[in-house]
């Protein structure tokens, strides 16, 4: 079931913002990488406690948002074009 997933692999899509994973209460790793995402700010009420997680090859420009991720370990961003910490 979604509740006891503990790593979603959803690189390689066509997400234009991060999918509402509030019922992954047990997630733990998360790889939303090249798709075409824009906007993190609301990153913390979809994923929760994520340790780690990959935005790379997205269209980010600010990591506004990702300060809520308290529980966050690994952080990948590579690849986008961030102007705003």
């Amino acid at each position: 079931t979604l509740t006891s997933l503990t790593s979603l692999n959803l690189s390689h899509n066509l997400f234009a913002e991060v999918p509402p994973l509030e019922q992954c209460i047990d997630l733990q790793s998360l790889n939303l990488s090249f798709n075409k995402i824009t906007d993190v700010t609301v990153i913390q009420s979809r994923i929760g406690g994520v340790s780690k997680l990959s935005l790379q090859g997205n269209k980010l420009v600010s990591t506004v948002g990702l300060q809520f991720l308290m529980g966050l370990s690994h952080l990948d961003l590579r690849d986008n074009m961030i102007t705003d910490w």
